[in-house]
C-alpha cells in the first residue's frame, strides 16, 4: 500500500513540477496588475463572457455544420450565441462584443501534413487582424485528424462542447484553472477507482505489448474495438469511461497526439494528454501512460 501511494504521489509531484511555472505565473500577474493596470490576467479578459454573444462560426462543410449546428442547439446554455459564416466572422472578429466558437486547424510541423482539427473559442479583438493564433484564446479541444475526416468525433462532439461548457466558468473563477487548460482535469482520475474503463483497440500504441496487457489490463480497466467502445459512449454507459484520441493515421515525427478518457454519462473529462509523435508506432496510449491510469486508479 506504502508502495502504491508513493507511486501515486511521485507521478501527481511530476504533473506538479510541470504546472508549477503556471502556477507562479497565476500568482504573479496580480502584482503586476496592481503595479501596472495594463496587465491582466485570462481570468480577467474572459470575465465578460456570459454578457456577451458566442457567434457559432460555420466551416461551409455542410456535413460538419449539420453536425455543429444540432449538437450547439442542443446542448449550449452558457451563453447567448448565433450562428454566422466564416465570411460573417472577418467582418465582426476585431469586435469584443463578440466570441467565436469554430474549427481550426492546428497545423502539422511540416506544409505537408494535415494537422489536427480544433474546436477553439475565442476572444473578438483588434488583435484578429493578425490572425487568428493572435485572438484570446479561451480553450481548444481537439476534434479530429484533418487527414482522416470527424470519424470518431462525430461521436464524441457532445461531449466535447459540454467540456469546452465546463471549462469556461473554472477558468472565470480562477487563473490556474484558465492557464492550465484541459491538464487540470487529468486528476480527475483518482475519482476513476470504481468504474469501468473501456479503450479502444485503435487507441492503444504499437509498443503496448501483450505482457503490459496482463499485467495493466482486469480490475476495470478493458481493451474493446472500436465499435463496440464508442457505442458505449454514444449509449451514454452508467460510469464507464471511454478512450477518445485524436491524431493523425499516418504521423510525422512532431506532430501532436491527444489522449482523453471521456465518462460516457457525464461527458466529464478524466485525462488528457498531449504529446508529440516520435514515430508513426508512438500514436495513441504508450505503456507509461497505462502504467500511469492504473496506478491512479
Amino acid at each position: 500500500m506504502d508502495f502504491c501511494y508513493l507511486c501515486i504521489r511521485n507521478d501527481y509531484s511530476s504533473d506538479m513540477k510541470r504546472l508549477t511555472p503556471i502556477i507562479f505565473l497565476s500568482l504573479l500577474l496580480p502584482s503586476l496588475m496592481f503595479g501596472q493596470a495594463q496587465i491582466t490576467t485570462k481570468k480577467y479578459r474572459i470575465s465578460d463572457f456570459p454578457d456577451k454573444t458566442t457567434k457559432i462560426v460555420l466551416s461551409g462543410n455542410d456535413f460538419e455544420d449539420n453536425l455543429l449546428w444540432q449538437e450547439i442547439s442542443r446542448r449550449w446554455t452558457i451563453s447567448a450565441y448565433e450562428f454566422c459564416t466564416r465570411e460573417e466572422f472577418e467582418e465582426l472578429k476585431t469586435s469584443d462584443d463578440y466570441y467565436f466558437l469554430m474549427t481550426v486547424n492546428e497545423r502539422a510541423p511540416k506544409e505537408s501534413g494535415d494537422g489536427t482539427v480544433m474546436l477553439t473559442l475565442v476572444k473578438g479583438g483588434p488583435k484578429a487582424t493578425e490572425g487568428i493564433s493572435a485572438m484570446q484564446e479561451v480553450i481548444s479541444v481537439p476534434f479530429y485528424a484533418a487527414d482522416g475526416g470527424p470519424g470518431r468525433g462525430v461521436v464524441y462532439l457532445p461531449a466535447l462542447i459540454d467540456i469546452i461548457q465546463d471549462f469556461v466558468p473554472r477558468a472565470m473563477e480562477k487563473d490556474i484553472a484558465g492557464y492550465s487548460g484541459l491538464l487540470n482535469y487529468s486528476s480527475n482520475i483518482y475519482r476513476s477507482r470504481d468504474m469501468n474503463v473501456l479503450f479502444s483497440e485503435d487507441d492503444l500504441a504499437g509498443s503496448v505489448t501483450e505482457s503490459v496487457r496482463t499485467k495493466h489490463f482486469g480490475h476495470g480497466m478493458a481493451i474493446v474495438d472500436e465499435a463496440e467502445a464508442d457505442e458505449a459512449f454514444d449509449g451514454h454507459s452508467f460510469n464507464t469511461l471511454v478512450s477518445f484520441v485524436v491524431a493523425s493515421e499516418d504521423p510525422e515525427p512532431g506532430s501532436y497526439c491527444y489522449l482523453m478518457l471521456i465518462s460516457a454519462d457525464t461527458h466529464e473529462l478524466y485525462y488528457f494528454k498531449r504529446r508529440k509523435i516520435r514515430r508513426p508506432e508512438d500514436r495513441g496510449f504508450l505503456p507509461e501512460d497505462i502504467q500511469k491510469i492504473a496506478r491512479r486508479r
